[in-house]
């Protein structure tokens, strides 16, 4: 999306709550329907269920794509199933919602009833957003606890299928902004980024230094503009290596779950419409100053769950 607006340090981000503007986010979020469908492959047929649906898009996929199958979408948030609701009426969809707690799924489903779990550009918000008890975020152990639910509610043979962003290996890399608004963009991302502090060194006054993490952190949200800058800042998109992430699921799930292989290109890839926004505004390049392509931005991990011997 191109915007030429640049006043983003100065909103307030109280005024952009997840849930009193959730109907302007969730229209934005559908755009990428077309990458969305690329998880279709791994889905075992069914019963299946979608963990925090949004605007409905996937839905949508998997009842053109699964039409004998019983399609579900849970979320937490009641603006969303409202949204829902209003959508399935619409346009006769065949899919149904219900308002729940991903942390409890099997309560909703039963233990061991589901085919397959989707979680869609959902796990790095469950890791921003969940409070903890001291009130405290960007926890690992929210991320666990859903899993180990929606691994208790498939299955033996069902799998967990996982869209989200990944972190990039840990390197030393530099940015050059080649349009003024891009600085702009950035330097306001980084004081009001939630995730964590980013740290970075300027080395002339259009180029800096900073840790590769974190350059992808403000290049994929630069991407989406200045109207999704306040809750973006909010949350953390790669929050782990793909390496890191598919070692620790199964760690979390336990020896009954199984990763599922897939082809390099569709594990970790990077979607065309950030490099057509970011090509001509951010220069990205190694230590030495060679220039480097923008890293992946998603991945797919596909986990099974192990037949009953």
């Amino acid at each position: 999306m191109k915007n030429t607006r640049t006043d983003t340090s100065t909103q307030s981000l109280d005024t952009f709550d997840r849930l009193t503007n959730e109907t302007t986010y969730l229209t934005r979020m559908n755009t990428s329907k077309s990458d969305k469908a690329r998880m279709l492959t791994w889905i075992k047929p069914g019963k299946i269920a979608e963990i925090g649906p949004g605007g409905g898009a996937v839905l949508d996929l998997l009842q053109e794509q699964f039409p004998a199958s019983q399609i579900l979408g849970i979320d937490a948030s009641q603006r969303v199933v409202s949204a829902l609701e209003r959508k399935k009426e619409q346009e006769k969809a065949r899919w149904n919602i219900i308002k729940g707690d991903a942390s409890d799924l099997p309560r909703y489903f039963g233990p061991s009833s589901l085919n397959s779990v989707i979680f869609c550009s959902v796990l790095h918000e469950v890791y921003s957003y969940t409070l903890a008890e001291d009130g405290t975020r960007f926890r690992m152990e929210s991320v666990q606890n859903v899993l180990r639910a929606a691994f208790d509610a498939i299955m033996p043979g069902g799998r967990i299928v996982i869209r989200d962003g990944i972190m990039p290996p840990h390197a030393i890399q530099r940015m050059e902004f080649l349009v003024e608004d891009a600085k702009t963009y950035f330097e306001a991302f980084c004081k009001a980024f939630e995730g964590r502090t980013l740290n970075y060194r300027y080395l002339s006054e259009n180029q800096v230094e900073i840790a590769s993490a974190d350059a992808m952190e403000f290049l994929y949200t630069y991407t989406w503009g200045p109207q999704s800058f306040p809750y973006e800042v909010r949350e953390q998109y790669g929050i782990m290596t793909y390496d890191d992430y598919c070692k620790s699921i199964l760690h979390w799930l336990g020896k009954e779950a199984h990763l599922i292989p897939l082809p390099e290109q569709e594990a970790c890839y990077l979607q065309q419409g950030y490099v057509d926004n970011l090509k001509h505004k951010v220069r990205l390049m190694d230590a030495s100053g060679k220039d480097v392509d923008f890293p992946p931005s998603n991945a797919i991990i596909v986990i099974e769950k192990s037949l009953a011997s």
